[in-house]
């Protein structure tokens, strides 16, 4: 069945009996969308247009379409036609703001991110992608005002609640940082993720057993999540249990094969480890560890 509730044979008869009913051949055009037939869509959509330049449906959906097939800067063109012919067409804002959020003008992203929260207030995913580009750019005190708007719209989504948490880690506010976690945590108890950057926060502000025990939880759910061993390695570096430590660092290095940021940020964690055991092992000073 079509968006409009039509079956795929119905859809032929209409279009037998009119060539020109451009709803069925948009109808016809989201059929073969939705069953990644691309370029049937675009045939149909654009006999849409044909026969009705000025409306913006088919435009939007071809947008839709090309921003399948990453074919983005014509996505942009059909968006934007579509908003020439429909001002206040807040879907094709948002979906602008993807396009350019994948092509990189986050500037431009903003921007129409922004248009689509103002002529659709209630649109929880734009405040979601605002507060996401803001903390790309670094804009954190803006970046947790749009998640908090977003919060607004729904207070019992987990991962909104994560990103802040993660926000204010990049601030180095660890004390907020654990608050958010730990709601998140509340509203979803099996995201590895949130335990693990929990016990990396209560790490920082010196609660080392609370640490090592949010970091057990995030390795019971996620026994190959590399970051988990990372930081169970790295309290075990902070209470100075160095073979321990080591231990979890080399456990993360090839779970974090596609990692390479993370890959080295370990590795220098291991020669840190070795240097500080050298120091406890002198006559050790060219043996392995």
């Amino acid at each position: 069945m079509t968006d409009q509730g039509y079956s795929y044979q119905e859809l032929k008869d209409m279009l037998a009996r009119d060539p020109k009913n451009t709803l069925a051949l948009k109808e016809m055009g989201n059929f073969h969308h939705r069953n990644s037939e691309f370029d049937k869509a675009i045939e149909y959509y654009t006999k849409a247009l044909e026969i009705d330049p000025n409306w913006e449906v088919p435009h939007y959906n071809i947008g839709n379409t090309m921003y399948k097939i990453q074919k983005y800067d014509e996505a942009i063109a059909h968006y934007q036609r579509a908003i020439a012919i429909k001002d206040d067409y807040f879907k094709a804002q948002f979906n602008l703001g993807l396009c350019y959020y994948r092509c990189g003008n986050l500037t431009a992203a903003v921007d129409h991110f922004s248009k689509s929260a103002n002529l659709c207030p209630d649109c929880l995913d734009a405040y979601v992608n605002l507060g996401t580009i803001f903390r790309d750019m670094n804009d954190y005190p803006r970046a947790i005002n749009s998640f908090r708007k977003a919060l607004e719209l729904d207070p019992t989504d987990p991962d909104i609640y994560y990103n802040l948490g993660n926000i204010y880690n990049d601030m180095e506010a660890w004390r907020d940082a654990v608050t958010h976690y730990v709601k998140c945590i509340e509203l979803d108890p099996f995201d590895s993720k949130a335990h693990n950057n929990l016990a990396d926060s209560y790490l920082k502000i010196g609660k080392t057993q609370d640490a090592m025990d949010a970091v057990e939880k995030a390795i019971q759910l996620s026994p190959d999540l590399a970051a988990a061993h990372c930081t169970r390695g790295e309290i075990f570096k902070e209470m100075g249990n160095f073979s321990y430590a080591l231990i979890e660092f080399r456990k993360s290095i090839p779970l974090a094969r596609n990692s390479p940021f993370l890959t080295q940020y370990v590795q220098d964690l291991i020669d840190e480890v070795i240097e500080e055991m050298k120091k406890l092992h002198p006559r050790n000073g060219g043996g392995h560890f």
